[in-house]
């Protein structure tokens, strides 16, 4: 007699299919925000996948386009500055963080691919959280706090997704330069022009750790749930000051090394395929075979 599957087992099977943790690369599993993917997030948006792989007109992009208006609609409701919209804000923005990892779950388990759905998605990420950051500073002047704290919060409106995303897009820069540059396959294994040096080899393992820490506060990840904590405690305005200044202070560093790092990504195929998770990079060699 067959076992029957119980809920949980069936769920666990369409996680491994859509993600599989024990598969995820040593490095990439190591990261902090993948960490939090992995081991809650995750563990919470596949039941949500799991009731809406059910609904056959449910698609990923449809998905893609709910998280999307849910976010935009919990930041605008922070600038009210009012405490129940801020606990109603802070929900609509984390089941629009779950949502985020459901569109690409459903299009894994489909396998459905969308380039309108992932330019969504990218539009997404790139908004919400200027726009949060806009309705908290909105709140503020409403209020009449201190011009520090109005200061910080313009400050990060307008450099937490250059911040967050600057290696996102220094990655396509990246790219599309060097396909201007070459025909082939941008990611097959060819002789460098410069060495590779790994830095991070020169760090000691506390010097990484405190580095790993200090990048991951500056995430959307940990801004999300330092926003929940925040709201919940009524300390919105220590949460623009600290963001408009710790964005600020790593931004420009990390702006003017970036910026040389791109030209040595560009001249360099090797460090320009370690920029792209190995997922990508197996589909574009399998496609060129």
């Amino acid at each position: 007699m067959a076992h029957k599957m119980s809920l949980r087992e069936k769920v666990n099977s369409i996680q491994k299919r859509c993600w599989d943790i024990d598969a995820q690369p040593v490095a990439e599993s190591l990261n902090l925000s993948n960490l939090e993917r992995s081991y809650i997030s995750r563990k919470l948006s596949i039941w949500i996948t799991y009731f809406f792989l059910k609904i056959k007109s449910v698609t990923p992009n449809f998905v893609t386009n709910l998280w999307v208006i849910l976010g935009i609609a919990g930041a605008v409701l922070l600038a009210f500055g009012e405490y129940w919209l801020s606990i109603m804000a802070v929900v609509l923005i984390y089941f629009s963080w779950l949502l985020d990892n459901v569109d690409g779950e459903i299009s894994r388990y489909r396998n459905i691919v969308s380039v309108e759905g992932n330019f969504t998605d990218m539009v997404g990420h790139h908004i919400i959280f200027p726009l949060v950051f806009g309705a908290l500073t909105l709140a503020n002047i409403r209020e009449g706090q201190d011009i520090f704290y109005i200061i910080s919060g313009i400050l990060a409106t307008a450099l937490v997704t250059p911040l967050t995303k600057m290696e996102e897009n220094i990655n396509i820069l990246a790219l599309l330069e060097y396909l201007a540059k070459y025909s082939d396959n941008p990611f097959k294994n060819k002789a460098s022009e410069l060495e590779v040096h790994d830095t991070d080899d020169r760090n000691s393992g506390s010097m990484k750790s405190v580095k790993s820490i200090i990048s991951f506060a500056f995430t959307q990840c940990c801004m999300l749930y330092v926003l929940v904590a925040t709201v919940i405690l009524g300390l919105e305005s220590y949460y623009l000051l600290f963001y408009g200044i710790g964005i600020t202070l790593i931004f420009i560093p990390k702006f003017i090394t970036r910026r040389k790092a791109l030209g040595r990504i560009v001249r360099d195929p090797d460090l320009l395929k370690n920029q792209f998770r190995s997922d990508w990079i197996k589909a574009s060699t399998d496609e060129d075979s």
